[in-house]
């Protein structure tokens, strides 16, 4: 099995990322968004049975201007000269075009609807002309000189099912699957003429200059010199495989690797491409590229808006890529410890950033997962291998002290004291004197129904990540026989860390959550901070008075100063492409591990802001009653000033249901209630919901649960 994952991995080329780009909006007031495409500060969004326009001069804050029920489900859009061209695909596989007048995006107003034999897949015009890629049917061309009448002039048959197509000069280049890709001379749009060919599996194409750019699904990036369209002739390519959706803009091209993420590929060189940048995304089911923003729709119908302005990432001082999959990491001086989950543990020299060196490895029997540091040992949690204790004192030879089976799967383990704490997800909490690390002594355990995921050791009390349990406070003062002493309940907590008499918990619902923990027995809520409504925080990790945390949804790190401060204060939110699992922060150096893309690492004091934070206001207080509720709540709030607010409802997938207030409140106490319905009038399906408090400078977020 780990000689199957490893080939896989292998396959993904694991280089250094340089460039960097950031999510600035995910809109989701759609019903199942298809398609985008952006001329000037307007989207046309194909959605589903919708045609729908929004105003992006502020890409953050998308403001739909127009909403037009077609009945037909949307394929893809292309908006040219006032006019938007809309493939639609219906049950039965009926397919065509429908036409709007866009000359007024705040009312559109359709022309018409025309039917093609086939699955009418996407759509190039030229001139009077459009050409319809229309799957089993070949490509239809129409006269649309008359919007309002679209005439057929000839329904060209091809070799496969075309899928997208480009009109450049009188030839249309249309990508067909393993037909590969078919140029067709449409000089005379009624007798098309088959000029050239190329044998692939294309998928999307684009051309400009004289070269087309075309994805194949098993080759990644073909790039095809078309100077003579009657023998194309290879350039150049970017080999990954299971590519789809590809954009062009200047210098760089994006394509969609759906295991991967988005890929930006730098074509200066055509001959040469290579790999500047890569977005961890979900699935896409379209792409464009317009005013240095991509506009990627996803295929959950959401809209998500990458700031790609900044092809370069000054931040980053270098990288280092691990045979597979780095997912944990340990430092000591310059010394990085981090485990790959095939190959084990790898010891690298970091002195210099720009070119770090791999001193020694140890490959464990199992999936590496985590590793801590104690003296000149390194203890590594070897998922279903238990975990191992490694002698580091000679970087450049790591040799086997102990390797230690537990009963079931090893997440992480932490030292403190020579005692190490490992969290086993069938046997619970683990305790184990490791002064001898060469025959570690088995003291005590603590059990939960749970997974634990980690755990975080303070003084005489344990904090343990349980899955689906919450926070579990352990007191471990007798190591033999730990006590539970307090839960905080919630379901969505992923990691913690703690410093002090706060505790800063990731939770996937509810945001960054910071607990008051100066009593273990009775841990008290001080925030929960959800960043965005659809934030997912996965990770927290703390460094003296610097918390960091991951949100995966926006790829965005977080940077927060707790120094002195009850509530921390926020320094920078850093957009970083990569998920990451896990951190070290020293000597101004931030390293990150980035799964399949290696270890980075960014220069801490450039990251941070050169103003001073903004420090947000953490006294408006929100609550609901009652909660869980059926039919209907009341969402009680107290301002500390005046000011501008806003009160929404999102699902737990970050989609808006129902705009509860948008107005200028005085200070003091108010109350909302929500029926439980949408914005459409309709009651809600039993579930979590969350409502959004936006106050001048603060954003605070309540779960609702609704019964039925």
């Amino acid at each position: 099995m780990r000689l199957i994952i490893l080939t896989i991995l292998f396959t993904l080329f694991l280089i250094p990322v340089y460039a960097t780009c950031f999510k600035v909006c995910d809109y989701s007031d759609f019903v199942d968004a298809k398609a985008v495409s952006v001329v000037g500060n307007i989207a046309y969004v194909a959605d589903y049975w919708d045609f729908k326009t929004l105003d992006i001069s502020n890409p953050a804050e998308p403001l739909l201007l127009d909403t037009v029920w077609t009945s037909l489900y949307s394929t893809s859009i292309a908006v040219v000269d006032n006019y938007a061209y809309i493939t639609w695909l219906n049950e039965g596989e009926v397919g065509g075009l429908v036409i709007f007048n866009v000359t007024n995006p705040n009312y559109n107003l359709m022309s018409d609807i025309f039917s093609t034999p086939g699955e009418a897949h996407a759509v190039a015009v030229s001139g009077n002309t459009a050409y319809v890629a229309d799957g089993s049917a070949g490509m239809q061309i129409i006269d649309v000189t008359d919007h309002s009448n679209p005439v057929l002039l000839h329904s060209y048959d091809t070799p496969g099912n075309p899928r997208d197509i480009q009109v450049v000069n009188n030839i249309a280049y249309i990508a067909e699957g393993l037909s590969g890709l078919q140029i067709v001379d449409v000089s005379d749009p009624v007798n098309p003429q088959l000029i050239g060919s190329y044998s692939m599996d294309a998928c999307f194409i684009k051309v400009a200059n004289n070269l087309a750019y075309i994805t194949d699904t098993e080759n990644g990036l073909l790039i095809l010199d078309i100077s003579n369209p009657q023998n194309p002739q290879l350039t150049g390519s970017y080999q990954t495989s299971g590519v789809s959706h590809l954009e062009l803009s200047g210098n760089l091209v994006w394509i969609d690797n759906p295991s991967i993420g988005l890929l930006m590929i730098n074509v200066s060189d055509p001959s040469n491409p290579t790999l500047q940048d890569i977005y961890s995304s979900v699935n896409i089911e379209s792409l464009t590229i317009a005013n240095g923003f991509a506009y990627l729709i996803d295929d959950e119908g959401v809209m998500d808006i990458l700031n790609i302005s900044n092809p370069l990432n000054q931040q980053l001082l270098g990288s280092y890529n691990t045979p597979t999959d780095v997912r944990a990491l340990a430092l000591s001086g310059n010394t990085l410890y981090a485990v790959d989950i095939i190959s084990g543990l790898q010891v690298i020299d970091f002195s210099n950033p720009q070119d770090p060196q791999l001193l020694g490895s140890l490959d464990t029997p199992g999936y590496a997962y985590g590793v801590a540091i104690n003296g000149t040992n390194a203890y590594v949690s070897d998922l279903n291998e238990g975990f191992d204790i490694i002698d580091v004192s000679e970087p450049t030879n790591p040799s086997l002290l102990c390797h230690c089976n537990t009963s079931g799967y090893v997440h992480s383990i932490c030292i403190e004291d020579n005692q190490a704490y490992v969290a086993d997800d069938f046997a619970g909490m683990l305790i184990l004197n490791v002064t001898n690390p060469a025959s570690p002594a088995f003291l005590g355990s603590y059990n939960t129904s749970g997974t634990i995921y980690s755990m975080q050791i303070q003084g005489n009390y344990a904090y343990v990540v349980a899955e689906s349990e919450g926070l579990k406070i352990v007191d471990i003062s007798n190591p033999r026989n730990p006590q539970l002493v307090a839960t905080y309940d919630s379901s969505g907590i992923l990691s913690a860390a703690v410093s002090g008499t706060n505790a800063y918990i990731a939770d996937y619902q509810l945001g960054l959550i910071v607990l008051n923990i100066s009593n273990p027995a009775a841990p008290s809520l001080i925030i929960a901070d959800m960043p965005h409504p659809t934030s997912f925080i996965s990770k927290v990790f703390m460094e003296g008075n610097i918390l960091i945390t991951q949100d995966d949804n926006w790829n965005e790190i977080r940077i927060y100063d707790t120094l002195n401060q009850q509530v921390p204060v926020l320094m920078q939110n850093y957009g970083w492409n990569l998920d990451s699992y896990d951190f070290c922060l020293d000597m101004g150096k931030l390293y990150t591990a980035n799964g399949q893309w290696g270890i980075h690492v960014l220069d801490f004091n450039a990251v941070l802001p050169i103003d001073d934070p903004v420090v947000p206001n953490h006294n408006v207080t929100l609550s609901s009653y009652p909660n869980p509720f059926n039919p209907s709540t009341t969402i009680s709030f107290n301002l500390p000033s005046s000011g501008f607010v806003k009160l929404d409802i999102y699902n737990i997938k970050g989609q808006h249901i129902k705009s509860l207030m948008k107005d200028h409140l005085e200070l003091g106490n108010h109350q909302v209630s929500w029926n439980g319905m949408d914005d459409q009038g309709r009651t809600v399906a039993s579930g979590i919901y969350f409502a959004k408090l936006d106050t001048a400078g603060s954003t605070t977020t309540r779960k609702l649960v609704m019964v039925k």
